[in-house]
């Protein structure tokens, strides 16, 4: 037995009757062309009676009767017995027999035993009751109406020949039993009533009701309405190609041209019940109603609503809608670019935009939001978690995924994706593809996975990763941990105390308010601490780091890297390599580190310490033709080395005039500089600016208090300095000018 729950047991009616059955006498009695009453229970009469042209009346006996109505409208009543009944033209009321119910007419019903008639309306607008017994009943050409009764009936709506021109629009109803329906050509109405029955619409926009128990429809071509009422119900909307009376194998019949497949647009409700729907071609409707639900949409279009409890639902082929209601729901979108809702949908409505609304039906459910399991399958989707705690996945295809309420999980999965996580804490992960994420309110967790991928957390305490790619991550409001992962990434923290790791690539973070934590990892970086207190390591690769506002703290580490302090009372440290630090406002502490570096202690009482290696002190100095400025402070030089490390104290000068040289720069510098040596330290003082180099004396340097040379430092500044020396082609002095 196939596993596919689409695959049901064939139901063929097998409208033919064995006239050899005992308790038939064999002898046919006929009718005259007037309007007559039989009754066959006389003493002496006929078994069979064919009633000739008039409006007949006949009553059968409790043998197996065969009687045909012929031309006229008759009324014939089969009674006990197996009978096998013929309505002939015009519009006939034909009943099989059991005598419990008293009909109208001239004669009255009698007491029968439970027997299996067969009874063909032919021709006209007939009115066929089965009553009890198992029944196989065909309504033929015209529209008519055929109830079945107690038992289990097949009833067929047209004439079985292979044309449906004639066939009319025919009503059947199943009664008690499991019945079998078939409405061939026309619109026809089905009813099942209790038991399990089988209908099959065929062509013509059909109309069935399963009843009570499990009943199984099928709509086949035409535009046809389903509901399953009570019972485990299955509906298929349309055939198959393949087994002619076997309508539930085989794949969607195809009429030969692309995108071209045999059916209707069907509307199937699957009422109480764990019901199976399966549109088949053409946009289709679904509701499952209540208990736990599967739907499958096929080819076309589709709308799936669950209802309540807990459904499953798969778009196939088409771009389909969908809405799990309540109930923690199962759904899969297919090939197409579908739109999926896990709840409610409340202000979605396909079928109603603006003023051009769909008068059609609509399930009420107005239960507890689930939580839902949603694929969205190939094409771009839209995919929608709402209420309660959902799981999302994208799949192929550039997907639209928004969790709602709740704490959900995304997967975006191939292609570019785009994730919204609403409110909860949400989890989202980018997979392939440059996708975007968004957090929104709750605590999310974000891996953007390979491709450039773009996260935002907006409020709250968010974590971002962004693995592979060029990612951009931005934490919004909130303490958030961000990690750039491989290649080129930039980070802004925003609001909060953020954390930022920008691992492999040359990253760039911004820590943006709050007090943040920065660390480079591998790669050239840059970070910007915004405002308050930040932390900053720029691990190893030749960095960039600005700490702006706030009292900032800043590591270098290992490469060529630049550190500015900018406003606040910074820490500056160079660690490994040839660094730049440059202190800015505020009274700094700067520390070079090791190897050769640069150290501008800007405005403000700064602390500088060159350490190992040869290194270079810059205080700033404006020349306005008469006199030099400088809002550098009071700086103290800790490790100054005259031999040996042989560091250079550099004066950087602005010139306002545009005019002079280094020569008149150097003996205006000499004639306005204040050397004082205490014997232990000695001070430099020129504009407004001192300098104190501590554990130097004149007595280290000769002649100390004056600027004896002019040449070119080997780290390229040009000036005038003191107890020059020279060291292969490069002159090196104690103290520099440079023009700017």
């Amino acid at each position: 037995m196939s596993t596919d729950p689409r695959v049901w047991p064939e139901c063929e009616p097998e409208c033919i009757i064995n006239l050899d059955k005992p308790f038939n006498n064999q002898v046919t009695g006929t009718g005259s062309h007037g309007d007559e009453f039989v009754d066959l229970n006389l003493t002496g009469s006929p078994d069979n009676y064919d009633l000739g042209s008039g409006d007949d009346s006949a009553v059968g006996n409790e043998n197996n009767n065969i009687i045909d109505g012929e031309d006229g409208c008759d009324t014939i009543l089969g009674n006990g017995g197996d009978d096998k009944i013929l309505g002939g033209g015009h519009n006939d009321v034909l009943v099989g027999g059991n005598g419990a119910t008293v009909w109208g007419g001239p004669f009255a019903a009698v007491d029968g035993s439970i027997d299996n008639d067969y009874i063909d309306g032919e021709t006209g607008d007939d009115t066929i009751y089965g009553e009890n017994g198992d029944d196989q009943i065909k309504g033929g050409e015209g529209d008519d109406e055929i109830y079945g009764g107690n038992g289990d009936d097949v009833m067929i709506g047209d004439d079985g020949d292979d044309l449906s021109l004639d066939d009319g629009n025919d009503e059947m109803y199943g009664g008690a039993g499991d019945d079998c329906m078939a409405g061939e050509g026309g619109d026809d109405c089905m009813f099942g009533g209790t038991g399990e029955d089988v209908m099959y619409g065929n062509e013509g926009d059909d109309g069935m009701s399963g009843g009570d128990d499990d009943d199984r429809m099928t709509g086949g071509l035409g535009d046809d309405f389903m509901t399953g009422d009570d019972g485990n119900d299955e509906m298929y909307g349309d055939i198959r190609q393949g087994n002619a009376t076997d309508l539930d194998t085989g794949s969607d019949t195809w009429g030969g041209k692309k995108v071209d497949f045999r059916g209707g647009s069907d509307c199937m409700y699957g009422g109480n019940g764990e019901d199976i729907m399966d549109g088949g071609a053409k946009a289709d409707i679904m509701f499952g109603g209540a208990d736990e639900d599967l739907m499958f949409g096929g080819r076309g279009a589709d709308q799936m609503s669950g209802g309540s409890a807990d459904d499953s639902m798969q778009g196939d082929g088409g771009r389909d809608w969908m809405k799990g209601g309540s109930g923690d729901d199962y759904m899969r979108g297919g090939s197409k670019g579908d739109t999926i809702y896990g709840d409610h949908a409340e202000g979605k409505d396909p079928l109603c935009e603006g003023d051009d609304c769909i008068d059609t039906p609509r399930e009420i459910d107005e239960g507890e939001e689930g939580c839902d399991l949603i694929h969205g399958g190939a094409g771009h989707d839209k995919i929608y978690g709402e209420g309660n705690h959902d799981s999302l996945y994208g799949g192929t295809g550039r997907d639209k995924m928004y969790g709602g309420e709740g704490d959900d999980v995304m997967h975006g999965d191939d292609d570019n994706d785009m994730m919204c996580g609403d409110d909860g804490d949400d989890e989202m992960y980018g997979g392939h593809g440059d996708d975007v994420m968004k957090g929104n309110k709750g605590d999310d967790w974000m891996s953007g996975g390979d491709g450039n991928d773009k996260m935002s957390g907006h409020q709250d305490n968010d974590t971002m990763h962004g693995d592979d790619g060029n990612d951009d991550m931005s934490g919004g409001e909130g303490n958030d941990w961000m990690s750039g992962g491989n290649d080129n990434d930039a980070m802004f923290g925003d609001e909060g105390d953020d954390t930022m790791f920008g691992d492999d690539g040359n990253d760039r973070m911004s820590g943006g308010s709050g007090e943040d934590k920065m660390s480079g990892g591998e790669g050239d970086d840059a970070m910007s601490g915004g405002d308050d207190n930040d932390v900053m390591h720029g691990d190893n690769g030749d960095d960039w780091m600005g700490g702006d506002d706030g009292n900032d703290t800043i590591y270098g580490g290992d490469g060529n890297d630049d550190l500015e302090g900018n406003e606040g009372d910074d820490h500056l440290y160079g660690g490994a390599d040839d660094d730049l630090l440059t202190g800015g406002v505020g009274d700094d502490v700067l520390d070079g580190g090791f190897d050769e570096d640069i150290i501008i202690g800007g405005e403000g009482d700064d602390v500088l310490t060159g350490g190992s290696d040869k290194d270079i002190f810059v205080i700033d100095l404006t020349w306005d033709g008469a006199s030099f400025v400088s809002a550098d402070g009071h700086d103290t030089v800790t490790d100054f080395t005259m031999s040996g490390d042989n560091d250079v104290l550099t004066y950087r000068i602005n010139d306002l005039t545009g005019s002079a040289s280094d020569s008149d720069l150097f003996d205006a510098l000499e004639a306005a500089t204040s050397v004082v040596d205490n014997g232990t330290d000695t001070t430099v003082a020129v504009g407004g600016s001192t300098v104190d180099l501590l554990g130097v004396s004149t007595g280290v340097v000769t002649p100390f208090t004056v600027f004896d040379h002019l040449g070119n430092d080997a780290d390229g500044f040009v000036g005038v300095g003191i107890n020059g020396y020279s060291q292969g082609n490069y002159l090196y002095e104690a103290v520099d000018i440079v023009i700017v």
